[in-house]
Formats: structure tokens, C-alpha cells, sequence
């Protein structure tokens, strides 16, 4: 609980009370990753919407919390392009244009994509790992893809995965990136 209180001062300069700091504890059953979002989540809350989110019940399962963080904070071509990159150990803007070059399969046509790549490459929090100096290859938090990975197969058929799959082995090949 004192951790959550000194993190909540660090990253939001956010004074909670023990009282609310217990309640992030066990909605987020303590995770870091997930105990950073629901700060940054009350911060930007209503006094009224803070309190009512940390006596929700429903959201003491870590996976659907997570989700709902990401769906609802994020525009819907970012969500489909997160989904998606979740697939991969390392993505980056090059990847996901070719990922979704094909508009009629994926939906997104190019100010969404572009779009979608700006909202990712902003995110500044522990969820996006860059790999490089440039900032050009990163990677997702490994729980949070795990999470992701698991909605995009609710979400696609088996058919669009492989063929996210083929074009990123052919984006990779095309940049002598072989593991």
C-alpha cells in the first residue's frame, strides 16, 4: 500500500488515501503494470467517476481491467492496430503500414493507420518498450501483449492471423531481420 501511495506522488503527483490505495491493490490484484494504469486512470477521473471505479466489482479480474483500459482510451483503429502488433516480439511503423496496406481486409485506410501510429508511438508509459536509440523498433509490455494477443483471437479469424503473419515474415525478410 505505501508503494502505491509513493508511486501515485512520483508519476501523477497524485496524494492518495490508504483507504483508495487498498482498493487499487486489490482491483489490480497488485501487478505494477496494472497498479500504474488505474493511478493514471483515477488522475484523470472525476472525484465522482474515481470513486465509482474503485467500487466496481466487476473489474477485479486483471485481464478485462486491462482491456477496458486499452479499449477505451484508445480511438478503434489504435485498438485494431495494438491487436494486431501484439502478435509480434518487436514491431514498428514500417511493419504496420504493411500490415494494414490491404484496406478492404483490415478496415483502416491511411489517415487511420497514420493516426493509430501516432496514438502508439505517444503512449509514454511501461505498456511500449522501444528497442532502439531511434525509437523505430519497440515491442508491447510482455503481459499486456499476452492480454492482447488472446482478445485478437476473439476477435479474428484464424485466416487473418496467418496472413498478419505472412506479411510480417516477408516485412522482416525484406529487412534481413532473421531470429
Amino acid at each position: 500500500v505505501k508503494e502505491i501511495i509513493e508511486l501515485a506522488k512520483r508519476s501523477v503527483q497524485m496524494e492518495l488515501s490508504t483507504e483508495t490505495a487498498k482498493a487499487i491493490e486489490r482491483i489490480t490484484e497488485g501487478w505494477a503494470i496494472s497498479v500504474y494504469l488505474k493511478i493514471r486512470e483515477l488522475s484523470e477521473s472525476s472525484p465522482e467517476a474515481a470513486q465509482k471505479n474503485l467500487t466496481n466489482h466487476h473489474l477485479t479480474n486483471l485481464t478485462p481491467f486491462l482491456f477496458n483500459l486499452i479499449e477505451t482510451r484508445r480511438p478503434p483503429e489504435a485498438v485494431k492496430v495494438v491487436l494486431v502488433i501484439s502478435l509480434f516480439d518487436r514491431s514498428s511503423s514500417g511493419l504496420i503500414e504493411e500490415l494494414f496496406r490491404d484496406t478492404e481486409e483490415t478496415g483502416l485506410e491511411g489517415e487511420g493507420i497514420k493516426h493509430a501510429l501516432l496514438k502508439i508511438k505517444q503512449l509514454e508509459s511501461p505498456l511500449l518498450i522501444y528497442l532502439d536509440d531511434d525509437r523505430k523498433w519497440f515491442r508491447l509490455h510482455h503481459l499486456i501483449r499476452e492480454i492482447l494477443t488472446k482478445r485478437l483471437f476473439q476477435t479474428c479469424t484464424s485466416d487473418q492471423v496467418e496472413r498478419y503473419y505472412q506479411i510480417a515474415g516477408a516485412y522482416f525478410a525484406g529487412q534481413n531481420y532473421f531470429e
